[in-house]
Protein backbone atom coordinates (compact mmCIF):
# COMPACT_ATOMS: atom_id res chain seq x y z
CA UNK A 1 0.00 0.00 0.00
CA UNK A 2 1.41 3.07 -1.20
CA UNK A 3 0.92 7.05 -0.16
CA UNK A 4 1.45 9.54 -2.98
CA UNK A 5 2.13 12.61 -0.15
CA UNK A 6 1.93 16.28 -2.37
CA UNK A 7 -0.17 14.27 -5.11
CA UNK A 8 -0.41 17.69 -7.03
CA UNK A 9 -2.87 17.49 -10.00
CA UNK A 10 -1.07 14.78 -11.67
CA UNK A 11 -0.25 12.15 -9.08
CA UNK A 12 2.41 10.42 -11.64
CA UNK A 13 -0.01 7.18 -11.75
CA UNK A 14 1.31 6.07 -8.55
CA UNK A 15 -1.12 3.75 -7.41
CA UNK A 16 -2.77 4.00 -3.64
CA UNK A 17 -3.67 6.65 -1.81
CA UNK A 18 -3.32 10.39 -2.80
CA UNK A 19 -2.88 13.21 -0.44
CA UNK A 20 -2.48 16.74 -0.62
CA UNK A 21 -3.72 20.01 0.73
CA UNK A 22 -5.52 20.99 -2.41
CA UNK A 23 -8.75 18.99 -4.20
CA UNK A 24 -7.46 18.52 -7.71
CA UNK A 25 -10.56 15.35 -8.14
CA UNK A 26 -8.19 12.61 -8.61
CA UNK A 27 -9.09 9.42 -7.75
CA UNK A 28 -8.25 8.54 -4.23
CA UNK A 29 -7.50 11.21 -3.24
CA UNK A 30 -7.67 12.52 0.51
CA UNK A 31 -7.02 16.26 1.87
CA UNK A 32 -5.24 17.37 4.43
CA UNK A 33 -1.33 18.70 5.52
CA UNK A 34 1.36 16.54 4.84
CA UNK A 35 2.57 17.74 8.19
CA UNK A 36 -0.50 15.96 10.33
CA UNK A 37 -1.20 13.09 7.90
CA UNK A 38 -4.60 11.86 9.25
CA UNK A 39 -2.93 7.99 9.23
CA UNK A 40 -2.31 6.03 11.67
CA UNK A 41 1.18 4.77 11.98
CA UNK A 42 2.76 2.29 9.85
CA UNK A 43 -0.39 2.45 7.96
CA UNK A 44 1.46 2.61 4.41
CA UNK A 45 4.22 0.03 2.97
CA UNK A 46 5.79 2.99 1.32
CA UNK A 47 5.57 6.86 1.49
CA UNK A 48 6.60 9.29 -2.07
CA UNK A 49 7.12 13.01 -1.15
CA UNK A 50 7.92 13.83 -4.56
CA UNK A 51 9.05 17.42 -5.24
CA UNK A 52 6.87 18.04 -1.93
CA UNK A 53 9.42 19.68 1.12
CA UNK A 54 10.85 22.44 -0.66
CA UNK A 55 6.94 23.61 -0.66
CA UNK A 56 6.20 23.55 3.16
CA UNK A 57 6.71 25.71 5.73
CA UNK A 58 8.08 22.88 8.17
CA UNK A 59 10.19 20.25 6.27
CA UNK A 60 10.96 18.40 9.27
CA UNK A 61 7.99 17.63 10.29
CA UNK A 62 6.28 16.55 7.00
CA UNK A 63 9.63 14.21 7.13
CA UNK A 64 8.72 13.09 10.45
CA UNK A 65 4.72 12.39 9.87
CA UNK A 66 6.26 10.63 6.60
CA UNK A 67 8.47 8.67 8.64
CA UNK A 68 5.22 8.02 11.35
CA UNK A 69 2.67 6.78 8.41
CA UNK A 70 5.42 4.11 6.32
CA UNK A 71 6.14 0.54 7.75
CA UNK A 72 9.06 0.30 5.29
CA UNK A 73 10.38 2.95 2.88
CA UNK A 74 9.50 6.58 2.60
CA UNK A 75 10.96 8.00 -0.81
CA UNK A 76 11.79 11.45 -1.96
CA UNK A 77 12.83 13.68 -4.98
CA UNK A 78 13.93 17.06 -3.85
CA UNK A 79 15.24 19.70 -6.33
CA UNK A 80 19.13 20.03 -5.35
CA UNK A 81 20.22 23.68 -4.29
CA UNK A 82 22.18 24.08 -7.45
CA UNK A 83 19.00 24.96 -9.56
CA UNK A 84 19.45 28.27 -9.21
CA UNK A 85 20.84 30.11 -11.81
CA UNK A 86 24.72 31.39 -11.33
CA UNK A 87 24.72 34.78 -9.39
CA UNK A 88 21.21 34.28 -8.45
CA UNK A 89 20.64 35.34 -4.59
CA UNK A 90 18.29 32.63 -2.28
CA UNK A 91 15.70 35.56 -1.71
CA UNK A 92 15.36 36.96 -5.32
CA UNK A 93 14.59 33.46 -6.21
CA UNK A 94 12.02 33.30 -3.28
CA UNK A 95 10.63 36.19 -4.75
CA UNK A 96 10.21 35.32 -7.81
CA UNK A 97 8.39 32.10 -7.22
CA UNK A 98 5.93 33.53 -4.57
CA UNK A 99 3.30 34.54 -7.00
CA UNK A 100 2.88 30.81 -8.19
CA UNK A 101 0.46 28.36 -6.81
CA UNK A 102 2.90 26.31 -4.52
CA UNK A 103 5.98 28.33 -4.23
CA UNK A 104 9.81 26.87 -3.61
CA UNK A 105 9.96 28.43 0.07
CA UNK A 106 13.05 25.90 0.86
CA UNK A 107 16.40 25.69 -1.18
CA UNK A 108 18.15 22.31 0.16
CA UNK A 109 21.77 21.92 0.57
CA UNK A 110 22.98 18.18 1.04
CA UNK A 111 24.07 19.03 4.70
CA UNK A 112 20.40 20.29 5.73
CA UNK A 113 18.67 17.03 4.18
CA UNK A 114 20.75 15.40 6.54
CA UNK A 115 20.35 17.03 9.32
CA UNK A 116 16.50 16.91 9.25
CA UNK A 117 17.05 13.08 8.61
CA UNK A 118 19.13 12.55 11.50
CA UNK A 119 16.31 12.48 14.62
CA UNK A 120 14.80 9.79 12.65
CA UNK A 121 14.61 6.12 13.10
CA UNK A 122 15.49 5.84 9.25
CA UNK A 123 18.46 4.65 7.48
CA UNK A 124 19.43 5.83 3.61
CA UNK A 125 19.26 2.90 1.24
CA UNK A 126 19.90 5.61 -1.92
CA UNK A 127 20.74 8.90 -2.55
CA UNK A 128 21.76 10.00 -6.00
CA UNK A 129 21.36 12.69 -8.39
CA UNK A 130 18.64 12.57 -11.38
CA UNK A 131 18.74 15.01 -13.91
CA UNK A 132 15.63 17.22 -15.28
CA UNK A 133 15.15 20.11 -17.97
CA UNK A 134 18.00 23.05 -15.89
CA UNK A 135 18.23 20.86 -12.43
CA UNK A 136 19.16 18.25 -10.80
CA UNK A 137 16.94 16.13 -8.46
CA UNK A 138 17.88 14.46 -5.08
CA UNK A 139 16.21 11.05 -5.30
CA UNK A 140 16.82 9.45 -1.69
CA UNK A 141 15.30 6.21 -0.30
CA UNK A 142 14.93 6.00 3.42
CA UNK A 143 14.15 2.90 5.13
CA UNK A 144 12.07 2.65 7.87
CA UNK A 145 13.48 0.94 11.40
Amino acid sequence: KVLNACSGENPAGLPGVQFDRMNYGIPNQVLGDACALPFRARAFDSIVLGDCLEHIEDPGLALHEAVRVARQRVVLTIPKDERLPPGQHLEEARRLDAGRMHPTINFFTEEWLRALMEPLKVRILDWQFVPEENWMNWLITLEVR
